[in-house]
């Protein structure tokens, strides 16, 4: 196996598991660092990693040092209309 593979093969690796993180703040709404690490499967000092890369490629998702939260800018109404969120 030759070096670009295996590095293509730990970005897919890194960015799945970026990506489950995700669904599972998203699923939340508002989760602790803590409970991100063992909902996640991930060790707390891999997951400052992640922290990285998390805020960097989901605009949605914000880091307030305790907790990981979904940033909300519109909720869609029963009619079907969006209104803006206040914050």
């Amino acid at each position: 196996m030759s070096i670009t593979n295996r590095v293509k093969g730990w970005s897919n690796f890194i960015m799945a598991k970026t990506s489950r993180l995700a669904e599972i703040i998203r699923k939340r709404r508002v989760i602790s660092f803590g409970e991100l690490c063992s909902e996640g499967h991930i060790a707390p000092a891999t997951l400052y990693g992640y922290r990285k890369i998390l805020l960097a490629r989901f605009k949605d998702i914000e880091y307030d040092g305790e907790n990981f939260r979904v940033i909300i800018k519109h909720h869609r109404m029963p009619n079907g209309k969006e209104v803006a969120v206040e914050k």
